[in-house]
């Protein structure tokens, strides 16, 4: 019988499958081994060569590795970059499944809707939606997810967390085909202020269309330089008979009377340049080929280029004028009715100042002679006025001498200066001041102002008169010690039929046509009018006129 032989473990196979496939491995290295040992003096180049390029691929791997982490590295930096941009962008996104669920919501929609994006994920987004706009929402969303690639653009009202209503303005695409996507992804932004923004903008723009329609003045814009309308409100047709088609696009000069034309080009370039709003008035013609007047106001507009045109106003005055003229011409018969007459009085009552002896009847004289002057001066002033008014003055300048007109006129206010106990300064040098004006009218002016002085001074005040002469003007000065005037009421001293809110402090009756006379004669002689006044101190008017042609200083 033949000795038993220990059995092989299971656990022994692969050790004794490797022992025996190592036995050749090792007869050949060794062999291979010997052959190198023997070859190295001939194949020592070969044997370098393949160092050499061992050494290149491990250094290559090395490399590939290296470029390897550095991609993978900037991948993540890429991605934390592009999560960060998302969490914390104003925009915020969404992403939606076939099914219409969200399943993604960046961390900006809670400031823009109040939720946490645990809080959305999970819902549909149309249970968000108000109710009015919810059927063209959910119809959107169904075309959208049956249409890949798609995009809508859209504004909703989302529901905040708050129970608010908030405009959302979104664009969805659908991206349900990208399988790294395979979602509709939704971005959105909070557009509520500019919404109400813009409801706020139409209303008033609603609101200044309905005042542009149906105010009874015109309202037009005319465009720079070429001074051509751009647009008319209804109140030109009716005015005018014209339609606003046929002149839009058109010079507005062509609608004004020749006469006027070289006015309405100067007003329109002077508002060009920056000047104040100034009210003047043109003939416009009609479509029945009359004129009507307007008085016209405007101010320039402007956008990012400049002034680019006018924008005003023009309020037909036809009638007014009308009635104007008929009381000019009224007061001009009236006044010239009365003239005669008070001139009589005037006489009378001086010569019977002459031959009275007795002091009662002295007074009540002066007393009729001092109110015939002022209803003297008050006619002139009314001639004056519907002269200047109706354009019917002939003037006639002649060279005056300044001192020579006051002089009169001094000595005929001493009276009523004498009745306040007012001292009249009148520091005249022998130098004459020749001026160039209408001997009619000049005596006029300066009388108002002389009695403008005596009026609106109290009793015991001064009075300075005061004679000044350039190289090119004559200055012609009247200082008070009186009331004053306020320096709201300055600016407006020079209108006609105007008085001064404390015009009646000293019970002084006036017109309130002097002044407006005085300039009016002035401007015309090449000349003006300036005043300096402080209230409850007085006044000073100056006139300045330019010195006479061959006069000596």
């Amino acid at each position: 019988m033949e000795p038993s032989r220990p059995a092989l473990h299971p656990h022994h196979t692969p050790s004794l499958f490797l022992a025996i496939l190592s036995v050749p491995l090792l007869l050949v290295l060794c062999y291979g081994w010997y052959i190198w040992r023997s070859n190295l003096a001939v194949d020592g180049a070969l044997l370098f060569s393949l160092l050499a390029i061992t050494i290149y691929l491990y250094e290559q791997n090395t490399q590939v590795h290296a470029e390897k982490k550095v991609c993978i590295q900037d991948y993540k930096n890429l991605e934390h970059k592009f999560a960060v941009l998302i969490e914390h962008s104003n925009d915020a996104i969404v992403l939606i499944d076939k099914e219409g669920t969200t399943t993604y919501a960046s961390a900006s929609i809670k400031p823009i809707l109040g939720y946490s994006p645990e809080e959305f994920i999970g819902t549909s987004p149309l249970q968000f939606i108000h109710p009015d706009d919810i059927d063209t929402a959910k119809k959107n969303l169904l075309s959208l997810i049956h249409h890949p690639g798609k995009t809508i653009i859209g504004t909703n009202r989302i529901k905040h967390r708050d129970e608010s209503w908030r405009w959302i303005e979104g664009v969805a695409t659908n991206f349900l085909d990208d399988p790294t996507i395979d979602a509709v992804v939704i971005n959105f932004r909070d557009v509520t202020d500019r919404h109400l923004a813009q409801a706020q903008l139409e209303e008033s723009e609603e609101k200044y269309e309905t005042i542009f329609n149906l105010v009874p003045e015109v309202i037009y814009s005319i465009s720079a330089p070429d001074g051509k309308f751009v647009t008319l409100n209804p109140a030109f047709e009716s005015i005018t008979g014209w339609k606003r088609d046929e002149w839009i696009g058109k010079p507005f000069l062509e609608l004004v009377h020749p006469d006027d034309q070289a006015s309405a080009k100067e007003q329109f370039f002077k508002g060009l340049s920056g000047d104040p709003i100034q009210r003047f008035q043109l003939r416009i013609r009609t479509k029945a080929g009359t004129y009507r007047v307007g008085e016209f106001s405007s101010v320039p507009y402007k956008n990012e280029n400049g002034i680019v045109g006018k924008l005003g106003t023009a309020r037909d005055i036809t009638k007014e004028k009308e009635l104007d003229n008929a009381k000019d011409e009224f007061l001009a018969i009236a006044a010239h009715q009365l003239r005669t007459p008070l001139s009589s009085m005037r006489w009378d009552t001086e010569l019977l100042l002459r031959d009275t002896r007795d002091d009662h009847v002295k007074t009540v004289l002066e007393r009729v002679n001092g109110r015939a002057q002022k209803m003297a001066k008050l006619v002139n002033d009314l001639l004056s006025v519907s002269a200047l008014t109706q354009g019917t003055v002939e003037e006639h300048l002649q060279i005056a001498d300044v001192k020579t007109a006051l002089e009169p006129l001094i000595e005929q206010i001493k009276s009523l200066s004498d009745q306040k106990h007012l001292t009249l300064h009148t520091p005249f040098s022998t130098q004459e001041a020749l001026v160039r004006v209408d001997p009619q009218y000049f005596p006029t002016i300066l009388e108002n102002l002389l009695s403008n002085a005596i009026n609106y001074t109290p009793d015991g005040g001064d009075i300075y008169i005061q004679i000044t002469t350039t190289s090119s003007e004559v200055q012609i000065c009247v200082q008070d010690t009186g009331i004053g005037i306020s320096p709201e009421d300055q600016p407006h001293v020079f209108e006609k039929f105007y008085r001064g809110h404390n015009a009646n402090t000293l019970s002084a009756q006036g017109s309130g046509l002097g002044l407006f006379v005085v300039r009016s004669f002035v401007k015309r002689w090449g000349g003006d009018v300036a005043l300096e006044s402080t209230l409850g101190k007085g006044s000073t008017f100056c006139i300045h006129l330019p010195i006479a042609k061959g006069s000596t200083v």
